[in-house]
């Protein structure tokens, strides 16, 4: 009788673990791992033509805006988000919301869209809602030497470190495998600070 109820309490520990899991959309090791290997280049292509489609819609876009406010990309001129967002309401194509934050958004020479390589051009922003076009480059090929990998190894005592992929989830993976912590950082053990996102869930 005594095995029986200790059999029982086990299995009521074992449905509470799996409700609090399941509340909080947390996955077991097993199934990430089996999920990140079997859809891997699935996930890849998808990715690919999300940015492919996303290109194409953001190009259409800058095109029809350089049509509205007349530029031939042919000098250096400054446009505003202003001027941007009032481009929408001649806008005749797929909904899109001329996002001026997301529009200029051109962190690499791959990110411009292709009417702005077609005509050499580059945007920056210059103030708070103010952007310069501009006919120089504004990106630097970064020469890296070859150098030796450091090889650290993941964190894995807590599934929530395997819970989405923001800046915010890399630095906390990196911070508590101990890479800031090694001798090519700081080269001395953390103490306090630097993104505890997992007190949220205690």
């Amino acid at each position: 009788m005594l095995k029986k109820t200790n059999k029982s309490k086990k299995n009521n520990i074992d449905i509470l673990e799996n409700e609090i899991y399941n509340s909080i959309n947390i996955p077991n090791n097993l199934e990430i791992n089996n999920k990140q290997k079997d859809n891997k280049l699935e996930d890849n292509k998808s990715e690919d033509n999300d940015n492919y489609c996303l290109g194409i819609k953001k190009n259409n876009v800058w095109k029809h805006i350089f049509n509205e406010i007349k530029y031939d990309g042919k000098q250096d001129i400054c446009i505003s988000a202003e001027q941007i967002k009032k481009c929408k309401k001649s806008w005749k194509g797929e909904n899109c919301q001329f996002e001026p934050r997301l529009l200029c958004k051109q962190d690499c020479d791959d990110d411009r869209p292709q009417i702005f390589k077609d005509n050499n051009l580059c945007i920056i922003s210059i103030k708070n809602g103010e952007y310069l076009l501009t006919k120089n480059n504004i990106y630097f090929k970064l020469p890296y030497k070859k150098t030796k990998t450091i090889e650290i190894e993941k964190n894995d005592d807590s599934l929530l470190l395997s819970i989405g992929n923001s800046e915010t989830s890399l630095i906390d993976n990196l911070r508590y495998s101990g890479l800031f912590e090694k001798k090519q950082y700081l080269g001395e053990k953390i103490l306090f600070g630097l993104s505890e996102p997992l007190l949220f869930f205690i």
